[in-house]
C-alpha cells in the first residue's frame, strides 16, 4: 500500500483532525502525526497517557473503524514501527 494511501486511511479515522505539516511527503506526515498521538501532545501534560496505552488505543480505534483488514493491517504495522522507533526498544 502507498504512503498516501495509508496517510488518507489514517485521516478517515480521526475526524476533525487539523495539523500543520513541517514534513513535505505523505510518509512523513503519516509518521509526525502517529508520534504526536502516540506522546499524547495534544493533551495537557499532567493528564498525558504513555506511549503504550495510546499505542493500546490506537490499534483499538483501528480495529474498530470501517477501513479494509489490509488497510488495517497496513497501519498497524506502521504504528508498530513508529512506536519501536520512539521507544527504543
Amino acid at each position: 500500500m502507498n504512503d498516501s494511501k495509508l496517510l488518507e486511511n489514517y485521516l478517515s479515522i480521526w475526524n476533525n483532525r487539523s495539523y500543520h505539516f513541517n514534513t513535505h511527503t505523505a510518509k512523513e506526515k503519516l509518521k509526525e502525526l502517529i508520534i504526536i498521538e502516540l506522546q499524547d501532545e495534544q493533551t495537557h501534560p499532567r493528564t498525558r497517557k504513555t506511549k503504550e496505552i495510546k499505542f493500546y488505543f490506537a490499534i483499538k480505534r483501528l480495529l474498530n473503524s470501517s477501513l479494509t483488514d489490509s488497510e488495517k493491517v497496513a497501519l498497524i504495522q506502521y504504528y508498530s514501527e513508529v512506536m519501536e522507533e520512539i521507544s527504543h526498544w
